[in-house]
């Protein structure tokens, strides 16, 4: 007969549960949502501890470069024991990059003009890192490597603490005018709403581009309107005026726009018209602004692309009129 004591001293061994494992639809979902949040927390906190504050949330104070690498790491971690293809992370990284970019219209409020600029910049990125962080969870696991997310994290805010302060730029456009300046400079200072329908692609696509400049600006110290599409007004004031010769105004205001606000500062604009030998006329058009949107090499080649589409659309206009007469 068994002995009770000696089976309650040896009880029977109990099989082991299998781990429950989440579906990987589930596993996907989570890494994506949880490396999209870990990159608005990056943001407060770079509103938060930044040195400027006037843009809001605007993630014009923090680098556009580091957000994807953020998202692409955190995202990696979640996904580290999933079976990913090249293919697999490159379609990953996409629907990823989606859901950030429609994150930043949806929390930050930034103009679908913006979000499509920074789209070339932000999925190549996101794939870089998303790659390379996989690689590196899933080879290896361990705690030391899981401390890279946070010392990106971190090196994030201290790029957007310690980064120097933006600087003033100028950008010039050059205009040939078969007319001489007397015909030219009537058509600078002000013109009336111009006909032609905008042929470059980032306007038709919503970006405001210039409509008119009603007259009475015919003085040093007087306002200057300059109105584009969808109402948007920038208010300025003569600074110099030499007819037939130069037109420079400062700036007072710039419209609150969802593809303008905190990403630049306008500061002033310029048309010189130089008389040329045989009669005719260049038209040089300058404007000064302050770019605060970072990657700065990356946005300011877009900053002047758009800002010369602004202009040569003004030249094109005075240089239509004027060779009409």
């Amino acid at each position: 007969m068994d002995d009770p004591n000696k089976a309650a001293a040896h009880p029977t061994p109990h099989r082991k549960l299998p781990k429950k494992r989440f579906p990987k639809a589930a596993i996907l979902l989570l890494g994506g949502i949880a490396g999209n949040l870990a990159a608005v927390l990056a943001i407060a906190a770079s509103v938060a501890l930044g040195r400027r504050t006037d843009f809001g949330m605007s993630l014009a104070i923090f680098n556009v470069g580091l957000v994807p690498l953020l998202v692409g790491m955190v995202s990696a971690w979640f996904w580290r024991h999933l079976a990913l293809t090249f293919g697999g992370q490159c379609l990953h990284a996409l629907w990823l990059a989606i859901l950030g970019l429609l994150g930043a219209a949806v929390v930050f409020q930034e103009g679908a003009i913006c979000l499509l600029m920074a789209a070339p910049l932000y999925y190549p990125l996101l794939l870089v890192s998303l790659m390379a962080g996989y690689r590196l969870f899933r080879t290896d696991p361990g705690t030391l490597r899981v401390t890279l997310i946070p010392l990106v994290f971190i090196g994030a805010l201290a790029e957007s603490r310690l980064a120097p302060p933006p600087a003033q730029a100028v950008f010039t456009d050059y205009l040939h005018i078969q007319a001489p300046p007397e015909a030219v400079w009537p058509h600078v200072v002000s013109f009336s709403p111009i006909p032609a329908p905008p042929d470059f692609w980032v306007f038709r696509l919503g970006l405001p581009y210039p409509v008119e400049t009603p007259p009475g600006a015919d003085a040093v110290g007087k306002e200057r309107l300059c109105m584009f599409s969808q109402n948007v007004v920038f208010r300025e004031r003569v600074a110099v005026f030499e007819p037939n010769r130069r037109l420079r105004f400062d700036i007072v205001s710039q419209p609150d726009h969802p593809e303008l606000l905190g990403h630049f500062d306008t500061h002033w604009g310029e048309f010189d018209l130089h008389p040329d030998p045989d009669g005719t006329t260049t038209l040089i058009g300058h404007s000064c602004y302050t770019l605060h949107t970072r990657p700065r090499w990356y946005f300011d080649a877009w900053t002047r692309y758009l800002g010369r589409a602004v202009h040569l659309r003004v030249m094109e206009n005075a240089r239509r009129l004027a060779e009409a007469r």
